[in-house]
C-alpha cells in the first residue's frame, strides 16, 4: 500500500491562478501528475487549442480522412498521457530506494505540489521521481511541430542533463512502432490513407539506472510514402488486429530505417515530442510489491472463503472435462 503524505499545506501555498496554469500548459511543460477537478475545463480547452494549432498548419491539400485522423490522435494523446501520468504517480513507492533521496521535507512537498499542477521543471521532475519512487515520469512535451517551443524544450533538457550529470554517450537503441491505421484495422475492404507511428530513442542515462527517453509520434499519410514503403505497410496482414500487424511490420528488414527517414523529412505530420525518464529498479520493485500484495490477498481470500475456492476448483475441473 502507498504511504500517503499530506501535501495540502504545500499545495495551498503554491496555488497558482488559472492564467499561470494556462501559460505553462500551452508551453513545453510536462503533463500534470493530476488534474484538479476545478481545472478540468481549462485542461480540455488547452488540448483543443493545441489540436487547432497543429490542424491549422496542415497542408491545404491534406485529405479530410487524414485531417480527422490527425485530430483524433492529437486529442487522444492528451487524454492518454493525462491518465498515464496519474497512474505513474498513484503507483509510486512513496520512498526513495535508489540511494540518498535528492529531495526531502519542505522542498519535496514544494516540488511535488508543482509537479501535480504541471509546473515543475525537468530537473525537478527527475529528482521527484527518484525521491518518491516513481517508475517513470514525463519531463517535457510539445504538441505538434512548433519550432520555437521545440528549441526551448531541447534547451531545457540540455540544461537538465548538465545539472544532473547525465551521460549522453549511451546506446540510442532507436525503435519504431506502428500503432494504428485511420480505418478499422481488421477491415480489409477499406483502403487506409494514414498510419500512426512512434519513434522511441534512448538519449541519456543518469543517477543509478535512470534512462531518459525521447518519444516522437507522427501520422504518416500513405500518399507521402515511397511505393516500396507503402507496399510493405499495406501488404501486412491486418486481419488479426493492431498488435499482430505491428509485430509483422517490426520484423520487415530495414523498414524501421526507411520509416525513420520519412519521419525526418516533411512527409510526416508531427503529433507530439516527449521526454520522459524511466527507472527499471523502481519498476521491478513495484512489480515485486504488487505480486506480494496479490499473493497475500489470495491467501487471505482462501482462508476466509474456502467453500468458494472449492466451488471454483470443481467448476474448473468440470469445464476441463467437458472440453476433453
Amino acid at each position: 500500500m502507498i504511504k500517503s503524505r499530506c501535501l495540502a499545506p504545500a499545495r495551498e501555498e503554491y496555488q497558482q491562478p488559472r492564467d499561470i496554469l494556462l501559460a505553462h500548459w500551452l508551453d513545453y511543460s510536462a503533463t500534470p501528475l493530476r488534474i484538479k477537478s476545478e481545472n478540468c475545463d481549462l485542461w480540455r480547452d488547452v488540448q483543443n487549442t493545441l489540436a487547432e494549432r497543429v490542424l491549422a498548419c496542415l497542408d491545404p491539400d491534406t485529405s479530410p480522412a487524414v485531417r480527422d485522423f490527425v485530430q483524433l490522435h492529437l486529442l487522444s494523446r492528451g487524454a492518454r498521457h493525462t491518465t498515464k501520468n496519474q497512474q505513474n504517480y498513484e503507483s509510486r513507492l512513496n520512498e526513495c530506494i535508489e540511494g540518498e533521496a535528492p529531495l526531502a521535507g519542505r522542498e519535496l512537498e514544494w516540488v511535488e505540489a508543482k509537479a501535480l499542477d504541471g509546473l515543475a521543471t525537468p530537473t525537478e521532475l527527475l529528482y521527484l521521481r527518484r525521491a518518491i519512487g516513481m517508475g517513470s515520469v514525463e519531463l517535457a512535451r510539445v504538441t505538434g511541430n512548433d519550432e520555437h517551443l521545440l528549441e526551448r524544450m531541447h534547451a531545457a533538457i540540455a540544461e537538465t542533463f548538465a545539472e544532473v550529470g547525465a551521460n549522453e554517450q549511451c546506446e540510442r537503441n532507436e525503435r519504431i512502432k506502428f500503432r494504428a491505421f485511420n480505418v478499422d484495422i481488421t477491415d480489409a475492404k477499406k483502403a487506409p490513407e494514414a498510419v500512426l507511428v512512434t519513434r522511441r530513442t534512448n538519449v541519456a542515462t543518469c543517477e543509478i539506472d535512470t534512462r531518459i527517453m525521447l518519444r516522437e509520434s507522427y501520422v504518416l499519410p500513405l500518399a507521402n510514402l515511397s511505393k516500396d514503403v507503402r507496399a510493405e505497410i499495406l501488404s501486412a496482414d491486418r486481419s488479426h488486429g493492431t498488435e499482430a500487424w505491428a509485430e509483422m511490420l517490426a520484423n520487415v528488414d530495414d523498414l524501421d530505417t526507411r520509416i525513420s527517414a520519412v519521419i525526418d523529412s516533411d512527409a510526416a505530420i508531427p503529433i507530439s515530442t516527449t521526454f520522459y525518464a524511466v527507472s527499471q529498479t523502481v519498476r521491478q520493485e513495484q512489480q515485486r510489491r504488487y505480486e506480494a500484495e496479490r499473493a497475500a490477498y489470495n491467501e487471505e481470500f482462501c482462508r476466509k472463503y474456502p467453500e468458494i475456492v472449492e466451488a471454483r476448483r470443481i467448476a474448473s475441473g468440470s469445464s476441463a472435462s467437458s472440453a476433453d
